[in-house]
């Protein structure tokens, strides 16, 4: 019933176990044979009664792709030309409210450690495209998306503190949705708990269609 995580085992240095919960009945849960692990991710479509950390509330919003006129500040990330460190920046920006943070079990080195590693994957993947929002000549805002035929997916996106509220967020949407087919879905996922992305979603939009409960239970701790 759990299932080993292999990648996240290798990167954290530690086992690490999910369960996909899609029953009410969670009373079995603290029967199962954990003392292997040392952490385990629980997934569910619906709250549950446990004694264990909910640590997020993933809400994926998703919206029928159109297109826009084309933006001037918004550009393709080259590494030859545009900022890594400044990219790298706002790639630990957009995880403000990930569990990963959130939860002392793994803290803030290795929350910055698997954001960054997140954000190189997407530059070196074909299938990944990475637009970067231009003001002053410097990076301000970027997001990456992961395009298929039939529906693409937002991974990271964040805009830089100073210049929120400029209108670069919906810039960046837009550009996305310029570059993927037309009449396909688009989904971006988020945290519950942030309340500007939720309201910033619904403006440009999108409308919920999935609502996940993520819960931790460190069954040793590092």
């Amino acid at each position: 019933m759990i299932e080993f995580l292999k990648w996240d085992s290798d990167f954290f240095g530690k086992k690490i176990g999910r369960i996909d919960w899609t029953t009410s009945e969670i009373i079995s849960y603290h029967d199962l044979d954990k003392d292997n692990y040392d952490m385990i991710y629980i997934f569910s479509s619906h709250p549950l009664k446990i004694n264990v950390a909910l640590m997020d509330v993933k809400v994926t919003f998703s919206k029928s792709v159109n297109y826009y006129k084309p933006h001037s500040e918004i550009a393709i990330f080259d590494k030859k030309k545009h900022s890594y460190s400044s990219l790298l920046k706002l790639a630990y920006l957009s995880g403000h409210d990930s569990r990963f943070l959130k939860d002392s079990f793994f803290g803030e080195q290795a929350y910055k450690k698997m954001y960054k590693q997140w954000l190189d994957n997407a530059i070196s993947n074909e299938s990944i495209l990475v637009f970067v929002a231009i003001l002053n000549n410097s990076i301000q805002g970027f997001v990456t998306v992961h395009q298929q035929a039939i529906h693409s997916t937002i991974g990271l996106i964040a805009v830089s503190k100073e210049v929120q509220g400029a209108g670069l967020g919906k810039k960046l949407i837009q550009s996305v949705e310029n570059a993927i087919t037309f009449g396909s879905t688009l989904y971006v996922p988020t945290q519950e708990t942030n309340i500007g992305a939720c309201a910033f979603y619904t403006k440009t939009g999108f409308k919920i269609s999935k609502k996940q409960y993520l819960y931790h239970d460190a069954v040793r701790t590092l």
